[in-house]
């Protein structure tokens, strides 16, 4: 979640309206275990038991595979890279 900003030192209806939208949108994007998930953009990426990180694609027949994410796709600390936010609706 990102930090919410401080208030105005009055009462603006606009800026609860923005606040309450902004939770709104933030709460829709995460995912959830009590419910299906959709994913339109974006990935998935797991790790294996032995710290090896895979990314989890779909062809357009159904068909999953795993590939194996290059180091070069790792931190410094050997996580995923994140190349893009599908969650940034600007």
């Amino acid at each position: 979640m990102k930090p919410l900003p401080l208030p105005p030192e009055e009462y603006s209806s606009e800026y609860f309206s923005r606040m309450r939208d902004d939770l709104m949108l933030d709460d829709e994007m995460k995912l959830r275990t009590d419910k299906d998930n959709f994913i339109q953009r974006g990935s998935i990426c797991l790790r294996s038991p032995d710290g090896t990180w895979f990314k989890i694609t779909v062809a357009n027949d159904g068909t999953l595979s795993a590939s194996e994410l290059l180091s070069a796709q790792l931190d410094s600390e050997y996580r995923p890279r994140q190349t893009t936010n599908p969650y940034v609706t600007s």
